[in-house]
């Protein structure tokens, strides 16, 4: 799409120059990948960006624009070669508004066709900066959609600003410590922590320390894991994308009823004490913990599934997590068989009255 016509040198004199390339908004950029697909790296796949992302969000539209060409030294790689200045930008988004095809792109107003992959021709002179600014000029600065530096007679411009050629950003690290906290947490430590009070009761009150530490550090590293997504990400407020919608809004379900456990074991009723019968109200209370907290992994399961399909590369979260799950289901088959063995060479062997009395699970 792009021929390297000019050297950076040749700006120094701050001429009139032509550039044509894809526009990108800063935001997907700086993400690292695409806003409305996250499975495509920015920098590699900007013929994928739609114009939904590009003009829709308020944090893409609201952020500098871009204009990106191939990387001559890196095959299927786009750089940052210039940022297009506030005039020169909102000559863009109405001529991409004007393109776009409606109702996905909700802000469009043209009635056309286009989706994905929106370039532009500028012309302009070029300042300085990382990457530099493009002053479009001002009527015409911004050709008609299709039309070529070439067709007008003049040579498609080039930064060479290859520093500025890279595949990942900021909040990518930021996705993977999200998903990692995630996967860990509800994968691994949490559904251990059950198996801890379901199957080692008999070691009173070793059960009961083990299944509050446990289950106090995998909320802790959940709750971590919220406050990523929470403070980096706005998926809830980002129109379209609606598989991470409906995975942003079953994880707050699932970290709400996460947190209301160790509320709920807080306002448990007493146990009752040794020979006296189990109270109505402590069964009620032992029922519906269990039953809520079980709820809550079933609901984590989900949640988390759904999630490592929205990362740039889901292969490894997914194959993490299947690891996790397969430990915690080999433990748990395990534990079941040694109880049964126990049980069945003395089965007058009951759990014996816990003596935590002071606490309760905490899932």
């Amino acid at each position: 799409m792009l021929s390297l016509a000019l050297s950076w040198p040749l700006f120094a004199a701050a001429q009139t120059v032509c550039f044509q390339g894809y526009v990108m908004d800063r935001y997907c950029i700086e993400r690292g990948t695409l806003l409305d697909n996250p499975s495509l790296s920015t920098l590699e796949n900007p013929e994928q960006h739609s114009l939904l992302c590009l003009l829709d969000p308020p944090q893409c539209v609201g952020t500098p624009f871009e204009l990106l060409e191939r990387d001559p030294n890196q095959a299927g790689v786009h750089c940052r070669s210039f940022v297009l200045d506030s005039l020169g930008k909102s000559q863009v988004v109405a001529q991409a508004r004007a393109l776009g095809a409606t109702p996905r792109c909700t802000t469009c107003t043209g009635g056309g066709s286009l989706q994905v992959g929106y370039s532009a021709t500028v012309i302009g002179t070029v300042g300085t900066g990382t990457p530099p600014l493009f002053t479009v000029q001002q009527p015409d600065g911004v050709q008609p959609y299709g039309t070529t530096c070439a067709q007008l007679g003049m040579p498609n411009a080039t930064s060479q600003n290859t520093t500025e050629c890279t595949t990942g950003g900021s909040l990518m690290n930021y996705h993977n410590a999200h998903g990692s906290l995630m996967l860990i947490s509800w994968g691994l430590v949490l559904p251990s922590g059950v198996l801890v009070a379901r199957f080692l009761r008999h070691r009173d009150p070793l059960w009961f320390h083990l299944h509050y530490s446990i289950q106090s550090l995998g909320l802790a590293m959940a709750l971590i894991g919220w406050a990523v997504a929470l403070s980096q990400f706005s998926v809830l407020e980002t129109p379209g994308w609606f598989a991470a919608k409906i995975h942003a809004t079953l994880g707050c379900v699932t970290m709400a009823l996460g947190l209301f456990q160790p509320i709920n074991a807080l306002l448990r009723p007493h146990k009752e004490k040794s020979g006296e019968a189990k109270s109505s109200a402590r069964r009620a209370w032992e029922l519906f913990h269990k039953a809520s907290g079980l709820a809550t992994i079933l609901l984590s399961i989900a949640t988390v599934a759904m999630g490592t399909g929205l990362v740039k590369d889901p292969m490894p979260f997914r194959l993490g997590y299947g690891l996790c799950w397969a430990v915690v289901i080999l433990v748990a088959g395990g534990l079941a068989y040694f109880t049964r063995l126990r049980r069945l060479s003395n089965p007058s062997t009951a759990p014996p009255t816990s003596k935590a009395k002071e606490f309760g699970p905490v899932l």
